[in-house]
């Protein structure tokens, strides 16, 4: 995009750093090592996640991602492969596309960058209401003691 400066940091476990010589090779092929920082894993998390202005989650597989619910907790804008939960977890507050298509990711992004930096908050914090309301240590508590309540009542 002109007159804006992408930065995209790739984080995780095995494979997303320099180590990957095919993720390498893309990256000087397309001439990206200016823009591309291979991080692999990240030990603190939340300062991770406080560098960025938007996260996406590419996965060609997943269960319930915690990296979702944690990049949304944080109040980041969120673009997530539509594989195992991630459409329930993000609902309409962020932006949920087929896997392996680059083009609907490249189109997304581009979405939030054209976004004014209030909009893409707004979005951000309405993904981070769905954490707090649903997934929350007290919405956890909240369900294990009416889970265990269940269950002695019924050995009663």
């Amino acid at each position: 995009n002109q007159g804006k400066k992408i930065r995209v940091m790739v984080a995780g476990g095995y494979g997303t750093d320099k180590s990957n010589p095919e993720l390498v090779r893309l990256v000087k092929k397309y001439r990206l090592t200016q823009v591309v920082s291979l991080l692999g894993y990240v030990p603190h998390i939340e300062s991770f996640y406080s560098a960025l202005d938007a996260f996406v989650l590419s996965s060609h597989g997943e269960g319930f991602p915690r990296v979702l619910g944690e990049a949304m907790a944080t109040g980041l804008p969120c673009i997530a492969t539509d594989v195992g939960d991630n459409a329930e977890l993000l609902q309409d507050k962020g932006y949920i596309v087929p896997v392996l298509d680059e083009e609907a990711i490249s189109v997304r992004i581009m979405e939030l960058i054209e976004m004014s930096r209030e909009a893409r908050r707004s979005r951000g914090w309405g993904a981070r209401q769905i954490i707090v309301e649903k997934y929350s240590m007290d919405k956890m508590v909240e369900r294990y003691h009416a889970c265990y309540s269940s269950v002695l009542s019924i050995q009663r």
